[in-house]
């Protein structure tokens, strides 16, 4: 029985560790940051011109609270693209388009906007809420054009676009999403090559020959969202200022695999991780059911014990009520204080009012008072007198005292307390036992059983527990295993 017992204490310890390691291997665990704002959806719309510029759609639904503006930035870099041109902001859900302003605020005025430069580094878009005491979700649509996006190469033409530089993200995302669409198709589908920057578990891939699609869920914040398209197929005009005069697709195949082959160093730690906990949780599931196998015997011999006399009424009329009520909870060596004990304390008030030893009565403040009618207590067992001394104790010998004194002195002098009724249990218990009303030897065989059951019922729970954390751990090896 204790080898069974301590081989279920290490395999419920050994669950509770699985259950934390699983708990903290989330590839990409969202970031709840402490923010006043957070986007339930952002989509981008991209459509890449022929001059080598693109027109973006960013369609925004964001939670706001108590914030009166929002902000946009890009960090400008001539090297990388041209100007940023023809910002518009409109509200989606007055379907109205924001005003402009020329004038760079901290606090944009309600119902306007501005693009612009405001430092030689960046660029910036900020437009006016009107939320700055009100909580909400608001639809907004920005839309710019980027001149210049395109580089082009000898042997191909790249798009590099940052939609989120790494850092300066501060707003968590719930899901994004977005589309690039090219100016034309191209007639082979791998030459039309596309990447993703960013957080492990988002996605890009062709729906087209014209068209790439992306998308990520649970954006943290710092992260960054960034695309790259590369077609060996020539298809942009792009600026003089963005023609390079050498090949470039070999290496950049070369960086790109390089990359990849970086973050999947802790997917692929992640991955064997699992594997091992898979494992070890199949070894678990089987050692839970021998352990299952062996309780349910347990178990199974307590319902096929020899059989008791029972009886409707306690056969002793000089029982006291501490006495019948042990009987009745023969398993527990010491009484149940959430369950029995207060009704066995006013069990036995009540027997010391019969034996007109106290009184009960209502005084002139309808407050339920205890008074002691007769000291002689040569007659009372001891745990009768335990009680008797308790009260007496709590009315310090007063004559008489409200119950509320005991309730008080219960809570106040709880150790005490405690003790008192410990003591007048046992006495209970030990006076039974004298009379060889209950066999100390069957008692301790029958807390055995109630071990048992309290060991059936936990290893039930954290058998449960095994099952879905196995289920979880195959989900999230899957899901490894495709990326």
């Amino acid at each position: 029985m204790k080898e069974t017992f301590k081989v279920s204490l290490i395999t419920i310890f050994s669950i509770i560790i699985i259950s934390l390691i699983v708990n903290l291997s989330d590839i990409e665990p969202v970031k709840k940051a402490v923010s006043e704002l957070y986007l339930n959806s952002i989509d981008y719309n991209v459509v890449m011109n022929k001059d080598g510029s693109m027109d973006v759609v960013e369609t925004w639904d964001i939670k706001i609270n108590k914030t009166n503006t929002l902000f946009k930035t890009f960090s400008l870099s001539k090297l990388k693209y041209g100007d940023i041109e023809n910002v518009k902001v409109k509200d989606l859900d007055n379907n109205s388009d924001l005003t402009q302003i020329q004038e760079e605020m901290y606090h944009v005025t309600t119902g306007c906007y501005y693009g612009l430069e405001v430092n030689p580094s960046t660029f910036e878009i900020a437009w006016g809420t009107g939320m700055e005491n009100k909580s909400g979700n608001k639809r907004y649509q920005i839309s710019y054009t980027v001149k210049d996006v395109v580089t082009d190469y000898n042997d191909c033409q790249e798009i590099y676009w940052q939609f989120l530089e790494q850092g300066r993200n501060t707003i968590p995302a719930q899901k994004v999403t977005g589309t690039v669409t090219l100016p034309e198709m191209v007639d082979n589908l791998d030459d039309l090559k596309v990447w993703g920057h960013g957080q492990l578990n988002g996605i890009i891939e062709k729906t087209s020959a014209q068209k790439v699609r992306f998308e990520l869920e649970n954006l943290n914040v710092g992260k960054r969202l960034e695309i790259r398209i590369i077609t060996s197929e020539k298809m942009f005009n792009s600026n003089v200022n963005k023609v390079r005069g050498y090949n470039y697709l070999e290496d950049a195949l070369k960086e790109e695999e390089k990359w990849a082959n970086e973050a999947n160093k802790p997917q692929n730690y992640m991955y064997n991780l699992l594997k091992k906990i898979e494992v070890f949780l199949t070894v678990i599931f089987f050692i839970g059911l021998i352990l299952l196998a062996r309780v349910k015997k347990i178990k199974k011999k307590e319902n096929s014990d020899e059989g008791l006399k029972y009886y409707k009424e306690i056969p002793r009329e000089s029982a006291t009520p501490a006495e019948a009520i042990y009987l009745y909870n023969f398993e527990r060596e010491r009484l149940d204080a959430g369950k029995v004990q207060r009704n066995t304390v006013a069990a036995t008030i009540l027997d010391l009012c019969f034996k007109k030893k106290i009184d009960l009565k209502i005084n002139e403040r309808k407050k339920v008072v205890i008074s002691f009618t007769n000291s002689d207590t040569k007659d009372l067992k001891k745990d009768e007198l335990k009680i008797y001394k308790l009260l007496k104790k709590v009315s310090q010998n007063e004559r008489e005292f409200e119950v509320e004194k005991l309730n008080k002195y219960a809570k106040e002098k709880y150790n005490k307390y405690s003790n008192y009724i410990n003591e007048f249990v046992n006495e209970a218990r030990k006076n039974l036992c004298k009379l060889k009303l209950i066999d100390k030897k069957k008692e301790k065989k029958y807390r055995s059983y109630i071990l048992a059951d309290i060991k059936y019922k936990m290893l039930n729970y954290f058998f449960e527990r095994v099952i879905l954390y196995s289920y979880a751990i195959r989900k999230l090896i899957i899901k490894c295993k495709r990326k």
